[in-house]
């Protein structure tokens, strides 16, 4: 790779989202890397597609394509020296591993908004607590690391639920169980997907109206 990237924002992608039977990018990726180019930010897009749609919004030899985990950002880090590491619609299992990789290399620096915004953004329990004080309702739920504490929370709270490996958003690493039998069967699946080790397990609100807000702002 060469070094002329080295002082590049280094935006990490999201990778496809599966939604219903199509996959789709993520319209606030786009937007993000919009920004970039519009303010001549030079940048470095990180995705695990490399034929992606994020594929195309990357400038020439500024696509590096690897894995979400640890050991592909370790590498992508070697390969170039970031100014900033901007991942607003990474999964939250990868903007975890990024706030552990940052904070071991002390360069709090490298995240916007430091360290300690990061790690509050992709603590579930955090965010719930944090939700609650703004008197913001969340689905009711937890996380579980097995099958056993999964079929605890969804006795709980009753099915169908929804399950997640990228705890608290959907795409591919989400699923819908409706009784014992499919939660079984997909919690072996997420778990081998989830980088924690953790599946997000929530009620489902059925024929719910959802609506999403994002929110970018320049420093």
């Amino acid at each position: 790779m060469a070094s002329s990237i080295d002082g590049s924002v280094l935006f990490v992608g999201s990778g496809p989202y599966r939604v219903s039977h199509e996959i789709r990018g993520n319209i606030f990726a786009h937007s993000c890397l919009a920004y970039l180019r519009e303010n001549n930010i030079p940048f470095v897009v990180m995705d695990n597609d490399a034929a992606g749609v994020l594929a195309a919004d990357a400038p020439a030899g500024r696509l590096i394509s690897s894995p979400m985990d640890a050991d592909g950002l370790e590498e992508t880090l070697k390969r170039v020296t970031p100014s900033k590491i901007w991942a607003p619609c990474a999964g939250k299992e990868t903007q975890g591993l990024i706030t552990r990789l940052v904070e071991a290399a002390g360069r709090d620096e490298l995240l916007p908004g430091g360290i300690g915004a990061y790690a509050a953004a992709t603590d579930w329990a955090a965010f719930r607590e944090a939700a609650g004080r703004a008197g913001v309702n969340v689905p009711f739920g937890g996380v579980a690391s097995s099958l056993e504490e999964a079929s605890r929370i969804a006795g709980q709270v009753g099915f169908p639920v929804f399950l997640s490996a990228s705890k608290p958003r959907g795409g591919g690493g989400a699923r819908i169980a409706y009784n014992h039998e499919e939660l079984a069967a997909q919690m072996v699946r997420l778990l081998s997907w989830s980088l924690t080790g953790e599946v997000l397990v929530v009620r489902v609100q059925e024929k719910h109206v959802q609506c999403q807000v994002l929110l970018l702002r320049d420093q």
